[in-house]
C-alpha cells in the first residue's frame, strides 16, 4: 500500500508526557510501528502514517474557548494509505481520541469527518473549552 501525501486529519493533544512517550503510547494502543527521531516521529499502521510533532503555536497556558485546542502541545497528522476507506480512518482516529481522553488529556480532532467521531472529535463538548488548563509539558 502507498501512503497518500494528502493530510486527512489532525489531532491536537495536551499531554503530561514527552513527545516520545506520547508516540509510544499511541503506537502501542493502535498496534503500529514507530520510527524516526524525536523531531520527526512517524507511526505506521496498515491504514495510515501518523506524524507526531510539537505544535509550533503551543502556549504556556492553554486558552479557553472553542479554538483553544489550536494551542495544545502536540499535533498528530494523519496521512491515509491511498486505498484506505473513510470508515477505517474514522475508526483509527476515534480509537486514538478515546484513548487520549481516557488518560484525562485534552484532545481534539480537526477533519472533514468530525461529526462521525466520538463526541464530534472533542470539539465543543469537552471540559477544557470552558476552563483554561496549565500546560504540563515535559518536553
Amino acid at each position: 500500500m502507498a501512503t497518500s501525501d494528502q493530510l486527512d486529519c489532525k489531532i491536537f493533544v495536551q499531554a503530561d508526557a514527552t513527545i516520545g512517550e506520547l508516540a509510544q503510547i499511541v503506537t502501542n494502543h493502535i498496534g503500529g510501528s514507530l520510527s524516526g527521531p524525536e523531531f520527526g516521529l512517524t507511526i505506521t499502521t496498515p491504514d495510515c502514517d501518523i506524524e507526531l510533532h510539537k505544535n509550533p503555536d503551543q502556549q504556556e497556558i492553554t486558552p479557553s474557548g472553542e479554538d483553544g485546542f489550536l494551542f495544545f502541545q502536540y499535533i498528530l497528522e494523519f496521512y491515509p494509505d491511498t486505498d484506505c476507506q473513510r470508515k477505517d480512518m474514522i475508526d483509527v482516529v476515534g480509537k486514538i481520541l478515546t484513548m487520549i481522553w481516557s488518560r484525562g488529556w485534552p484532545g481534539v480532532a480537526a477533519c472533514d469527518y468530525e461529526s462521525d467521531l466520538p463526541h464530534r472529535g472533542g470539539y465543543g463538548s469537552t471540559p477544557w473549552f470552558s476552563t483554561p488548563v496549565a500546560a504540563t509539558a515535559k518536553g
